[in-house]
């Protein structure tokens, strides 16, 4: 074999892959799928999979808009659906907290804008000393609604 440069090079051999002989499907139980559950391969763009061990049909029910006509189908999730089932389930005890980036009651500013049945805007120690600035002429009676009801920035 000649080179780009006119060098003459001996060729390599190839070596034979072995390939060795893949062992035989096994069963644990005699009905692995319905004890332990299906072993799936890889799914396909139509969304359907088959079992490794007994060949069943499965499909995942939010990727196929239908389902299927084979009656022995067996409905799955695939992994991208069940992260998104398990990322939204809560323990009975767990209540989700969003952060925000404000606070949403200060000294300055005691009644919130974000949730109308919130108590701040039922406290009446808040409410009075609004009514004080009022009377006082600090604030209009319009300007103390929209400011108890959190309209005032």
């Amino acid at each position: 074999m000649q080179t780009l440069w006119g060098e003459t090079r001996k060729s390599r051999k190839r070596r034979r892959s072995r390939k060795l002989p893949t062992a035989a499907a096994y069963s644990i139980t005699g009905n692995d799928c319905e004890v332990i559950g299906h072993t799936l391969n890889a799914y396909d763009l139509a969304g359907y999979t088959t079992c490794m061990d007994c060949g069943a049909r499965i499909f995942c029910p939010q990727c196929l808009p239908k389902p299927p006509t084979d009656p022995k189908a067996v409905a799955i999730l695939c992994p991208r659906h069940e992260e998104r089932k398990k990322a939204v389930q809560f323990p009975d005890n767990f209540i989700p907290v969003i952060p925000v980036d404000y606070v949403e009651h200060t000294s300055e500013k005691p009644f919130c804008f974000a949730n109308p049945t919130c108590p701040c805007h039922d406290d009446h120690e808040e409410i009075q000393k609004v009514a004080v600035w009022v009377m006082d002429g600090l604030m209009t009676e319009e300007e103390a609604i929209n400011f108890i009801a959190g309209r005032t920035f």
